[in-house]
């Protein structure tokens, strides 16, 4: 485990020191959970929801969201808060992953600002 601090969003901590698990996929094993993310149906995207939900430290499953959420985010606003949500997560879980060199891993201003300054101010 190693120890990072991030930025809290309370006001009344400015930052809290937690636990992280370092990455542990290869960037081929990251792009390839990218990947199926691209293949999954509706009710699977769901059960990875929920299996993430369980364990703060599944990043398969976020992986497979992120671009299950990535290849709907310009259909629906509700998805491209759930890809917003999945990039923040992985900038301040996984810092050294690839996942942000590729397009899933982008949060474009021109279509989500708010979730552009969010990041930015990671």
């Amino acid at each position: 485990m190693v120890v990072k601090v991030t930025r809290s969003d309370t006001k009344e901590t400015p930052f809290e020191a937690r636990m992280i698990t370092p990455m542990h996929l290869t960037a081929n094993e990251q792009q390839n959970l990218l990947m199926q993310g691209g293949r999954i149906s509706e009710a699977t995207a769901k059960a990875l929801e929920a299996k993430a939900d369980l364990n703060p430290d599944d990043i398969e499953s976020r992986l497979e969201l992120l671009f299950f959420y990535f290849s709907k985010s310009t259909l629906l606003p509700e998805f491209r808060k759930a890809q917003r949500d999945l990039v923040i997560w992985m900038f301040q879980n996984y810092p050294e992953s690839t996942t942000a060199g590729n397009p899933q891993g982008h949060i474009l201003p021109a279509f989500d600002p708010e979730g552009y300054t969010k990041a930015k101010a990671l």
